[in-house]
């Protein structure tokens, strides 16, 4: 049914599920997975809390900004491995809108899937209008499939 699984993920907790949940679901129909981790804008010290994570913790800001101790892309590696699924991993800077970036990639990977969790920690108003999840699902030429993960 699905052959190629795109799994977009960043570094928090929600995400190593998801590994978990889309690597499961590419077994189970012998599909191959793409890991596409979009990294934070480290040049964008004005907006958000980069700056201040920069200076307050700086091996904390290397992981989420520079992608400096690979961790995401080992788990995600080592998970499909683990599990006999031929995986590859996409990494790069996000620099536009984060579910146009994976429309587009899903798109150049001839992805047939896409498996996405959601954190779920909004209210129903932002949810409708800031969440990543949302707008894939809405913008998507692709099936969504919304991992559940058990983390809000």
């Amino acid at each position: 049914m699905y052959k190629n699984i795109l799994i977009p993920i960043d570094e928090s907790a929600l995400s190593m599920r998801v590994i978990e949940r889309g690597v499961e679901l590419a077994r189970a129909f012998g599909a191959r997975v793409s890991f596409l981790y979009l990294q934070p804008d480290a040049l964008n010290f004005v907006d958000g809390d980069a700056g201040l994570l920069h200076a307050m913790a700086p091996v904390l800001f290397a992981r989420k900004y520079l992608w400096a101790d690979g961790y995401v892309e080992a788990k995600a590696r080592g998970w499909a491995q683990m599990h006999g699924v031929e995986a590859d991993f996409i990494g790069g800077v996000n620099r536009g809108k984060v579910h146009e970036e994976i429309v587009a990639t899903a798109a150049a990977r001839a992805a047939d899937l896409v498996v996405i969790g959601s954190h779920g920690r909004k209210t129903r108003l932002q949810k409708l209008f800031d969440s990543v999840t949302v707008k894939l699902i809405l913008s998507s030429p692709l099936p969504v499939f919304v991992a559940e993960t058990g983390i809000a």
